[in-house]
């Protein structure tokens, strides 16, 4: 996922406008009746009222209903762009039919939870304050997450599934390791 893509870029009017898929704004898209895939079909078939539900919380222009209504038509590409990116998806780097999990594979989950698990990690796993998760984007609590888990395997290992785990207790374990060695006082 492209974390330096954290915007969308419309055209209201006379005016452009970025529109930047942050969790905040992603959970609250997420809250409205049917979630972003019922708000995604509604775009796709042209509503006005779905559109303006993306554009009006970002967008602070004076008469943007009217605005919104005269370039409907020309907003359906970008709005779904953004939708897709609230979501998690890059939409330039969906899989290719090869590339694809086979069903069953993959655990389905909606995105209400997926944001919501977002969320958790951005402030759990990342130690981020809630304000700092709600104003990153998706694309950018996924990629700290990344590096996160990669410093994870930096200090501490992979791991290697053929280990098994010693029952021993740790003195027994410490009296086996200096058997037979010498310690010396300085």
């Amino acid at each position: 996922m492209n974390v330096a893509v954290d915007s969308v870029t419309i055209w209201l009017g006379q005016e452009d406008f970025d529109l930047r898929p942050s969790l905040r704004h992603a959970l609250m898209l997420s809250q409205r009746t049917g979630g972003l895939g019922k708000l995604a079909n509604e775009i796709r078939d042209g509503s006005y009222t779905a559109a303006l539900a993306v554009i009006e919380p970002q967008a602070a222009t004076a008469f943007i209903e009217n605005k919104v209504f005269n370039d409907l038509e020309s907003l359906t590409g970008p709005l779904m762009r953004y939708i897709a990116l609230c979501a998690g998806i890059d939409p330039d780097d969906l899989p290719t039919e090869d590339k694809r999990v086979a069903k069953g594979q993959a655990k389905s989950v909606p995105v209400e939870e997926y944001l919501a698990d977002l969320y958790r990690k951005a402030t759990g796993w990342l130690g981020w304050t809630p304000d700092t998760a709600l104003d990153a984007t998706p694309a950018q609590i996924m990629e700290a997450l990344k590096g996160r888990q990669e410093l994870l395997t930096a200090v501490f290992g992979a791991g290697d599934a053929t280990t098994k785990h010693d029952p021993r207790a740790w003195d027994e374990k410490a009296r086996d390791f200096f058997a037979g060695r010498t310690v010396k006082a300085a």
